[in-house]
């Protein structure tokens, strides 16, 4: 329902930009004289809307009285949280930019707080995912005998949908191609609760794709993607979207970002930033601005190229994490395969061991441990609990068949976590 809501709010934005720029284009003097601005309505949030001379619904209002202003309310329920007047005799234009900019306004003050609390944009990658598993050990040069399943993926999408599951509200900033995977990639956000109202559609864009084979344990033995499109995710596009970047509680990023695009993110976003680094190549895009990073997930060779420590054993281990400390990371959650999770903060280290788990398919084991911190920052929740709970999310993950596994959600990672205590 909060999704209908939002949707709703984006066509007040839309209709006021397009009267904004009628207005700006004929500059004709009274046309808003004594007139309304309407918009008409069926049903919002299960609310009954009539088209009247008003602009109604999702709590926001727009009413022209007489010759001389326009008045506006913006009410939550049946509480008004804002009012105020439009003065209509000095510029029409004036007028029209003020509607406008109020309209966008609401949409932003519905985001971050006034109504229905705060949110997370994630900004990343969506592919469709093409997993081949085989039934015995690989043969390398060899037909292999197994199961191939299409799904779903890519590292921002996965651990958008991790967020949504485990009950954050969440928008996703990607880029979408000109082809058949976008209406299901639509269809899946949409059912998930996921905003995707504000990403890139890219004209004849392809939608990236991602092939894995895994072992017989479900462990990926190599993967081939083609993320061509997310270049198109470029510094001007998360320019368009800082309103709406700077009002989430948190932002996360993955390294399938073009470099400048990470650059800007990182000197302009005000709300943390948490980094998943995705793999050793496309982690060194993240040298440069390491000291605005809130929270670093790296794997272990990762972590050797950020820090340029080489990892032999738990004192070079901790050597790696205070070098990345003291490059300006707030949090540093090192991933350690079946060795688990260092986990540093300030002077604070703390050695997660992994959680016992039947393993079908272990490659979004990553995601959900990454969605799992950015909930516990959201929840404040101190480093080792932190830790704790990434990797219940973990366990929970690689238990599914699917990269991204349904049955995870608080309830369930807060269980598992409690069975390890």
């Amino acid at each position: 329902m909060r999704n209908d809501r939002i949707a709703f709010l984006h066509t007040v934005a839309a209709q006021a930009e397009l009267y904004r720029d009628h207005v700006e284009i004929n500059q004709r003097k009274g046309a808003l004289a004594g007139k309304s601005v309407s918009i008409p309505l069926s049903q919002v949030q299960g609310i009954e809307f009539h088209e009247k001379n008003l602009l109604e619904g999702a709590f926001l209002l727009f009413r022209a009285e007489g010759m001389q202003e326009l008045t506006y309310s913006v009410v939550s329920g049946h509480k008004m949280v804002n009012k105020g007047r439009i003065d209509l005799t000095k510029s029409e234009t004036d007028a029209a930019k003020t509607f406008c900019a109020l309209a966008q306004q609401t949409l932003t003050q519905y985001r971050t707080g006034i109504f229905g609390g705060q949110y997370v944009v994630v900004c990343g990658g969506v592919n469709m995912d093409i997993g081949a598993r085989s039934f015995a050990p690989l043969r390398e040069k060899d037909s292999n005998p197994g199961c191939v399943e299409v799904s779903l993926g890519g590292v921002g999408r996965n651990i958008a949908h991790n967020l949504s599951l485990l009950g954050a509200d969440v928008c996703l900033l990607t880029a979408l191609g000109e082809d058949g995977y976008t209406a299901q990639i639509e269809r899946s956000c949409e059912e998930l609760g996921i905003d995707l109202s504000h990403a890139l559609r890219v004209k004849d864009g392809k939608t990236s794709s991602y092939v894995f084979i895994g072992d017989e344990r479900g462990d990926m033995a190599l993967a081939v993607s083609d993320m061509a499109i997310c270049e198109e995710l470029t510094s001007d596009y998360f320019a368009s979207q800082l309103s709406l970047l700077n009002g989430a509680a948190l932002v996360v990023a993955d390294a399938n970002l073009p470099q400048p695009s990470l650059l800007y993110l990182a000197e302009n976003c005000t709300a943390p930033l948490i980094v998943d680094p995705v793999s050793v190549s496309k982690a060194e895009k993240l040298a440069p601005i390491l000291e605005h990073i809130h929270t670093l997930k790296p794997n272990k060779i990762e972590a050797e190229l950020l820090s340029g420590i080489s990892i032999r054993d738990e004192q070079s281990l901790f050597a790696a994490a205070d070098a990345l400390l003291a490059r300006g990371v707030q949090r540093v959650f090192i991933s350690l395969g079946e060795q688990g999770i260092l986990a540093a903060e300030g002077g604070e280290k703390y050695w997660q061991k992994i959680f016992p788990a039947q393993t079908k398919n272990a490659t979004g084991a990553g995601d959900a441990l990454t969605a799992a911190l950015a909930w516990s920052l959201l929840k404040r929740n101190p480093l080792a609990e932190s830790a704790r709970l990434g990797a219940a999310a973990a366990a929970i993950a690689v238990e599914g068949e699917e990269t991204t596994n349904p049955a995870l959600c608080e309830q369930s990672m807060m269980a598992r976590a409690a069975e390890q205590k």
